[in-house]
């Protein structure tokens, strides 16, 4: 799915004599779509003026999602004069830092409302010390939410600075509450992340691009296999 898991392959003593395609995977872009972002905060009970900094994982406690890096970035931007509001949705509940407003959601597999949740946000941060092809990433961009995280394993495939969002040095929070200011310090270059950030993931990370990609390769197998024998 991630060109970083392509590259492991192409590494291994096992797979390395394979050859290795990479199709991102595919999601519902109707269905994660940009949401208005007044009704959507309305919805959620978040004030209208706030700087929403989202985060979503199954289990929020989760040490592989990095919280406690966002939490560490939370504090520096408070430091910083900046007050974030930090809504996050996943199983378990989600501690804030001292001096920082929020909102929870439980996790839900209902698209819809996954789907406010991210067009309530100004950004989302994915502080993951290790992914693939996080589709919770695929999601917020779909719903024209520009992202923030660091740059380890597949993220970097979506999360292009200046286009769709902003990366950081991995398990580095200073640089992690940069990447996020990158993204919120101004309201009109958040608003053209995100116009981009749709923009990419319709483009190409749709169902439909999805199933051409591996409609392409099937055909291709069948050809060469064809003209081998």
């Amino acid at each position: 799915p991630s060109e970083w898991l392509a590259r492991e392959a192409r590494r291994s003593a096992l797979f390395g004599r394979f050859t290795v395609e990479v199709i991102p995977y595919g999601i519902d872009t109707e269905a994660f779509a940009p949401r208005d972002m007044d009704a959507a905060r309305d919805m959620l009970g978040i004030p209208r003026g706030a700087t929403v900094i989202l985060f979503v994982a199954e289990s929020v406690a989760s040490k592989r999602k990095g919280m406690v890096y966002l939490h560490r970035a939370l504090k520096i931007m408070i430091g910083q004069n900046v007050e974030p509001f930090l809504l996050t949705v996943g199983k378990g509940g989600a501690a804030r830092p001292d001096g920082v407003a929020g909102r929870h959601v439980e996790y839900t597999a209902d698209d819809r409302l996954l789907s406010i949740v991210y067009s309530a946000a100004d950004v989302f941060v994915i502080p993951s010390v290790a992914d693939n092809l996080p589709t919770t990433v695929l999601e917020a961009l779909s719903c024209g939410t520009p992202v923030a995280g660091f740059e380890v394993g597949g993220i970097p495939d979506m999360v292009r600075p200046g286009i769709t969002g902003s990366l950081a040095r991995p398990e580095d929070a200073g640089d992690l509450a940069r990447a996020i200011n990158d993204v919120v310090g101004r309201r009109e270059t958040a608003a053209k992340l995100g116009l981009k950030a749709r923009q990419v993931a319709v483009e190409l990370y749709s169902l439909r691009q999805q199933a051409e990609r591996y409609s392409s390769l099937y055909e291709s197998l069948i050809q060469n296999r064809g003209c081998a024998g």
